[in-house]
């Protein structure tokens, strides 16, 4: 039995897996088998910081984002805009946080992401988590829709 992290890689979760997250179990036809496993859940306590670096689109001075907490923990959002070839540091309570940008209709976010679509970055208390949000702009003249 594999327990792979709770929500796979593109989804990252709050808890955790405690202990080997593979087992080897002999199963025996008409026998209960018992598994045990435990998941450690940190306290949503804290706060730490997101670094997000834009690129990729030079037509822009910045890029607008917002950074919304989706779990656990009551409701956090903030907006800000980010300068194109520069950071951005934003101080964030502990949680899982969607990361959006507003960005010109022949633009979108490179790479893939998980469940919602959209970037997930997990803060822990004291984290610095860096992301960066790397452009991919088609059409002429680049970032402008």
């Amino acid at each position: 039995i594999n327990l792979s992290p709770l929500g796979g890689s593109l989804s990252p979760s709050w808890c955790l897996v405690g202990g080997p997250f593979e087992q080897t179990v002999r199963i025996k036809a008409g026998l209960p088998q018992t598994i045990a496993f435990s998941l450690v859940c940190p306290p949503l306590i804290g706060s730490g910081h997101l670094v997000i670096t834009a690129s990729g689109l030079a037509s822009r001075q910045t890029i607008p984002v917002a950074v919304v907490r989706v779990m656990p923990g009551p409701p956090f959002s903030i907006a800000a805009a980010v300068p194109i070839g520069r950071s951005l540091e934003i101080d964030v309570p502990v949680g899982v946080h969607a990361v959006t940008a507003a960005l010109p209709g022949n633009c979108r976010l490179a790479g893939a992401y998980g469940l919602l679509g959209v970037p997930l970055l997990l803060v822990r208390d004291g984290d610095t988590v860096t992301f960066n949000i790397q452009l991919s702009c088609h059409g002429w003249p680049p970032g402008i829709p």
